[in-house]
């Protein structure tokens, strides 16, 4: 029987033999589950792999990494809390990066249960062990059952999602011309769910008036679409009125302009103003300097669709005089 450096420990022995062996033979039972999603889901992508489906063998492996802790021989319970503890704050930092990856990733939205069993159960878990390994030394008795319990969570969380992958499989199996991009390696499935188009109702996103530090006379902007990540194309519909204009910008991503209504004016730096008229497409490339607006005389409207780079759309600069306006 192993040595353990504190008597209680003793009585556990038989408890982590089974967790760890349990948590070691379903490791080996996910790589049968990634084969088998590997030959019959073509369209899982790594990010979704990375987000869904590694965290399962992860906490598996936490389970098998705090039995084979409990379990070794230690003169003494320090060196026990101290591995104990890096474990469960390895798993926090791993569970923060589980949280990122499922929200960067774009072939899946996760639902509640996803969130539950994925990030807000194993980094409990995890937060838990940390505070027991702390405590082992001085609360022996009360830290173990904690330590146990969490070991315990550890293996029924993945139990639960790798059940929710061998389901997601047969499903996915037997209906092959289901939606794949709905549902992501790990999770089940039975039905396919439907799902409602975003549309954005007219005169459902309120009007604004165009900064005074970025235009010139009276400008409404109708907000239309801001696509969710990873797009990063921004569209609103633009009004100007007779004499009304942007300053002087660039936009990082370069911008499309498609005019609606009216008459009016576009000039790129160093180029002549143009008139432009409905039905008229222009297009600035990336950080070309450029203005446009209305003519003196009659208003116009355009739609503008630009992309964002690093959460900017636009640089803005120096008005445009009534010199350049006129010229």
């Amino acid at each position: 029987m192993t040595e353990f450096a504190n008597p209680q420990l003793t009585a556990w022995e038989s408890f982590y033999v089974i967790v760890g062996s349990s948590g070691a033979a379903l490791i080996g039972l996910q790589f049968v589950v990634i084969t088998l999603i590997a030959g019959m889901r073509k369209g899982t992508t790594a990010d979704e792999i990375r987000a869904f489906g590694t965290p399962t063998v992860v906490h598996l492996a936490g389970a098998l990494l705090v039995a084979a802790i409990m379990s070794a021989p230690s003169p003494s319970l320090f060196p026990t809390s101290v591995a104990l503890a890096l474990c469960g704050l390895g798993g926090l930092a791993y569970g923060a990066i589980v949280i990122h990856r499922a929200r960067r990733q774009a072939g899946y939205k996760p639902v509640r249960e996803d969130w539950l069993w994925y990030a807000i159960l194993p980094c409990s878990i995890y937060a838990v062990l940390a505070l027991a390994a702390l405590f082992l030394p001085a609360t022996t008795h009360l830290a173990v059952f904690v330590i146990g319990a969490a070991a315990l969570g550890l293996l029924l969380i993945g139990i639960h999602n790798s059940w929710d992958a061998v389901t997601h499989i047969v499903v996915t199996g037997s209906h092959g011309d289901a939606p794949k991009a709905e549902s992501p390696p790990g999770h089940r499935h039975p039905q396919v769910e439907e799902v409602e188009l975003d549309i954005k109702r007219s005169g459902s996103q309120p009007s604004g008036k165009g900064p005074a530090e970025y235009f010139s006379g009276s400008v409404r902007i109708d907000p239309l679409f801001q696509a969710p990540g990873p797009a990063r194309v921004v569209g609103a519909s633009v009004t100007f009125e007779p004499g009304g204009r942007t300053a002087w910008h660039t936009h990082p991503l370069g911008q499309t302009l498609i005019v609606t209504a009216g008459c009016g004016l576009a000039q790129r730096w160093g180029g002549p103003i143009e008139g432009i008229r409905p039905g008229d497409v222009i297009w600035f490339p990336p950080g070309e300097k450029h203005w446009h607006g209305a003519t003196a005389t009659t208003a116009m409207t355009h739609i503008a669709i630009q992309e964002q780079l690093d959460g900017k759309t636009v640089d803005w600069m120096e008005k445009v005089s009534d010199e350049e306006y006129q010229a």
